[in-house]
């Protein structure tokens, strides 16, 4: 469980470290249509998550063990 912590931990920093490097110069190309990039990059990621990504809701751990390894 503490390798899965570290690793999502490092994950969100990276991509907080991803977006926050990219915003101003997109900005400054693009100007307002930066949040639309984004947007449309949430709207991707949300479905790869309703098509890609198991439902654990309600499972007990040994489900999830059996589901996701």
């Amino acid at each position: 469980m503490g390798h899965a912590v570290t690793i999502v931990t490092a994950l969100h920093w990276m991509s907080n470290l991803g977006i926050s490097t990219s915003f101003p110069p997109i900005h400054d190309v693009l100007g307002g249509m930066t949040f639309a990039i984004y947007g449309a990059l949430s709207v991707v990621a949300i479905f790869f998550i309703w098509k890609f990504v198991p439902e654990t809701k309600g499972k007990i751990f040994e489900e999830l063990e059996n589901i996701l390894v």
